[in-house]
């Protein structure tokens, strides 16, 4: 999933729900309209990243599903190593993330 079927998909979602309320004015606040449209930002990259294994988003990064056969554990309470499948998130940062990240890491360095 991409950044712009990302937006259609929110934006279909949170059309969806204003018109089964009854509209816009249905809303007590502003505060609610953005926790519905961030909620469901939230539920569809948990979508794209299931559907797709990965969601990339320009300039931000790439989520990325990353699957770990057998990894090793160690259980601290009795002492036993064991053997799992280890299903994880990667974030990649996009370029101009990693440019943003490195212009406020070397301002921050800067102040001490």
């Amino acid at each position: 999933m991409n950044k712009s079927e990302l937006i259609n998909r929110v934006s279909a979602k949170v059309s969806e729900v204003i018109a089964v309320r009854g509209g816009i004015k249905s809303f007590r606040s502003i505060h609610e309209i953005t926790e519905l449209i961030v909620n469901n930002l939230f539920l569809q990259f948990i979508e794209g990243i299931k559907d797709d294994g990965q969601l990339q988003i320009k300039d931000f990064g790439t989520f990325v599903v990353k699957f770990v056969k057998d990894k090793e554990y160690h259980d601290p309470n009795t002492g036993k190593k064991f053997k799992k499948d280890y299903i994880g998130i990667r974030f990649r940062p996009g370029k101009f993330m990693r440019g943003r990240a490195e212009y406020y890491t070397k301002s921050l360095k800067d102040l001490k």
